[in-house]
C-alpha cells in the first residue's frame, strides 16, 4: 500500500507537469484526482495519521480536479458525507451544474449568502436561474463594490460579474427594475 506521503510526492509531480503541453489535461487531470483519493484514503486504511492541513489542501484540489472532470455529483456526495463545511464553495458549484438551483440557493445562505467573492458570485447565479432577479441584483452590487480597489477583482473576475449581473438583469426584466 502506498503510503499518503509517497502518494503527495506524485499529486505534487502532476500538479507541476500540469500545464505541460505534451499531456491530455483531463488526463493529468485523473491523474490528480487518483492521487489525491489515494492520499485520503490510505490515511484513513493505514491508521497513518494526515496533518489536518494537507488533508484540507488535498480535499480541495480532489473536489477541484473531480469539478474538472465534470463528476458534480461525486462532488456533492464526498462533501455531503463529511459534513465539515471546509469546501461549500465546491459544493454549491457542483450543485449550480447540476441545476439544482434551490439546493444551491439554500447552501449559500446557510452559509452566510456567500463570505467570499466565489461563492458570492455562484449565489448570485442560482438566484439569476431562479428568477430571483433583485436578490441576485443586490449580490452583484456587492461583488462589484470592490471595484475601487483594483486588489478585490481582477478585470476577468469583474467582467464575469458585469455580464452576469446584466444577463440577469435582461433576462428577468420586470418594469421598474432598470
Amino acid at each position: 500500500p502506498t503510503t499518503w506521503q509517497e502518494s503527495t510526492s506524485d499529486l505534487s509531480s502532476w500538479l507541476s507537469s500540469s500545464s505541460d503541453a505534451s499531456q491530455s489535461n483531463k488526463a493529468t487531470t485523473a491523474k490528480i484526482e487518483k492521487a489525491c483519493a489515494d492520499i485520503l484514503s490510505s490515511s484513513t486504511n493505514n491508521n497513518d495519521e494526515l496533518p489536518e492541513a494537507v488533508r484540507r489542501s488535498t480535499t480541495t484540489i480532489y473536489l477541484r480536479a473531480l469539478i474538472k472532470l465534470g463528476k458534480y455529483g461525486a462532488v456533492v456526495d464526498y462533501c455531503r458525507q463529511r459534513e465539515d463545511g471546509n469546501n461549500v464553495e465546491e459544493e454549491a458549484y457542483s450543485l449550480y451544474r447540476l441545476r439544482n438551483y434551490e439546493a444551491c440557493r439554500q447552501l449559500c445562505a446557510a452559509n452566510g449568502g456567500g463570505n467570499g467573492r466565489g461563492l458570492m458570485h455562484i449565489y448570485a447565479q442560482a438566484l439569476y436561474r431562479l428568477g430571483e432577479t433583485n436578490e441576485a441584483d443586490a449580490i452583484y452590487r456587492q461583488l462589484l463594490a470592490g471595484d475601487e480597489n483594483p486588489a478585490m477583482m481582477d478585470a476577468d473576475e469583474r467582467e464575469d460579474a458585469l455580464s452576469n449581473a446584466l444577463a440577469n438583469r435582461t433576462a428577468n426584466y420586470t418594469p421598474g427594475s432598470l
